[in-house]
């Protein structure tokens, strides 16, 4: 694996723990800033990488958006259930690295490389698109052990 790849694959690798474990009726958004198949959706989480780093000292943050159409959860009870389940979701020990460098859809197991997501903070955000969109946002640290660091 070509060490530009690492992080590309820590970034798919994300993407498919969350579109594996997620309720299926959750659109995830993860590289456009306005996707044009998020108007097919009520409910859609955009990821965002806030901080790419590697290593001890720095860190990885990953913020997912969680994104309601008002007009179809005027209370916020929708949103509040998908916070919840990305939450929990993410509360694991560990999640497997793959590399995707050489099938991107059929991905391989690295032996030995996982990444730890813990959970930081939540927020409520200021609504957005002129007030038809509710968002509450999530921020995760990414460990990862890597055999060259730790062995």
């Amino acid at each position: 694996m070509q060490a530009q790849s690492k992080l590309l694959n820590l970034q798919r690798s994300l993407y498919k723990y969350l579109k594996d474990n997620l309720s299926s009726s959750y659109y995830i958004n993860y590289s456009y800033y306005r996707d044009p198949n998020i108007q097919n959706y009520n409910q859609w989480i955009d990821i965002h990488w806030i901080n790419t780093e590697s290593g001890w000292g720095p860190k990885t943050i990953v913020r997912l958006n969680c994104c309601s159409i008002i007009k179809e959860d005027q209370y916020g009870v929708e949103l509040a259930k998908m916070r919840d389940e990305v939450i929990n979701v993410l509360n694991v020990d560990e999640i497997q690295m793959y590399d995707f460098s050489t099938d991107p859809l059929n991905p391989t197991i690295i032996d030995g490389v996982s990444f730890y997501p813990r959970y930081d903070k939540d927020m409520e955000m200021p609504n957005e698109a002129g007030d038809t969109v509710a968002v509450w946002s999530i921020d995760f640290r990414i460990y990862w052990w890597r055999p060259d660091i730790n062995p």
